[in-house]
């Protein structure tokens, strides 16, 4: 199916609630653009390495490189996202009516927190969101579903220890490797490195969330019944492309509340500092994508931030701005979950 053909199928549906799902598919990938993509700069922009502008073209660009890449690479995450949200199938003609439910209650969520400058998963919401979907309206969990499920909730625990680790043993090794390295020529390397490592992390999200949303796609298209052709089976390049390319339109309306909270508020961040947590958050995505386990970039980078942050001295860190943020994700999944099951239910009342 090419993407004329998908997009001509929904226009010509019967179907109204497939119309509706996929406007607010996009609709949650351009938010996660918005609000989840600026992590990925946050380290450079805060450092002065980019400036927000700059971070932000870097941003869209690689986001969308890493969307073609992984997209023609390994689709394992497009794979078990589509698993998670095909669970709603079950509720039969209603499941798209269902999915856009959970899709409101998404954007909600990511709108308040955003508001709030406080940088939430729009990953973990979106996964939440379809868990409290399903609870709401009965759907059952088959075994593909429950292995799915695990690979969600193993990326869910292991972003913010791998991330704050990984930054914290990465930024005492170059505190350590560039010690007597003189000081012009220490800047200007780090520099360099850093805007590498900022498109590295743009490209890694990219990456994982082009897929992540592109599963739901393919499973709101699958649950229509509009599909032909069995789509899940041969995954078709553009479908990664065309997320990638809203996540970059995204993006590109900026994120400066939240590369404020985190790079700018929470730790003294170093030029050095800010390669470590670029260094730290891209290779361990890099590592969830290749074993095809969604991890979300906002605490993955949140948490290597951190952790280069205390990793030498000035270790000054904002445990209040800690705090906020721990509080946030701790919260994402519950509240998120929550809000789709009140809006499911409310739908069901008036279906």
């Amino acid at each position: 199916m090419s993407l004329a053909e998908f997009f001509e199928a929904i226009l010509k549906s019967e179907n109204g609630g497939l119309r509706i799902a996929v406007l607010l598919i996009l609709g949650v990938i351009f938010v996660n653009g918005w609000t989840d993509a600026p992590n990925a700069i946050t380290a450079s922009v805060s450092t002065g390495a980019l400036s927000l502008r700059g971070g932000v073209i870097i941003a869209a660009v690689f986001n969308f490189i890493g969307a073609l890449v992984m997209g023609a690479l390994n689709t394992s995450v497009l794979r078990s996202v589509g698993e998670i949200t095909m669970m709603i199938e079950a509720v039969g003609e209603r499941s798209l009516s269902v999915l856009a439910a959970a899709l409101i209650a998404i954007i909600v969520w990511a709108i308040i927190a955003w508001f709030f400058g406080i940088p939430t998963s729009e990953s973990h919401a979106l996964l939440s969101g379809i868990f409290g979907a399903a609870l709401a309206s009965g759907a059952s969990i088959t075994e593909m579903n429950i292995t799915a499920i695990k690979l969600a909730v193993l990326g869910l625990f292991i972003s913010l220890p791998i991330g704050f680790f990984g930054g914290l043993v990465i930024g005492k090794l170059l505190d350590i490797v560039l010690y007597n390295t003189k000081s012009k020529r220490k800047y200007d390397f780090v520099k360099r490195m850093q805007i590498t490592g900022a498109s590295a992390m743009a490209f890694m999200h990219g990456a994982q969330d082009s897929q992540k949303f592109a599963g739901v796609l393919v499973a709101s298209v699958l649950m229509s019944g509009t599909c032909k052709e069995n789509i899940k089976d041969s995954i078709p390049i553009w479908l990664t492309l065309l997320c990638a390319v809203v996540i970059s339109l995204g993006t590109s309306v900026g994120g400066y509340r939240i590369i404020k909270k985190v790079g700018m508020e929470t730790v003294s961040l170093t030029g050095a500092k800010g390669l470590a947590a670029d260094i730290s958050g891209a290779f361990s995505m890099l590592l969830a994508s290749y074993f095809g386990i969604p991890v979300s970039t906002t605490p993955t980078a949140t948490a290597s931030v951190i952790g280069a942050g205390i990793s030498y001295p000035p270790r000054h860190i904002n445990m209040r701005s800690v705090k906020e943020m721990l509080v946030a994700w701790i919260l994402t999944f519950p509240c998120c979950g929550l809000i789709s099951y009140c809006s499911v239910k409310i739908f069901l009342l008036f279906t």
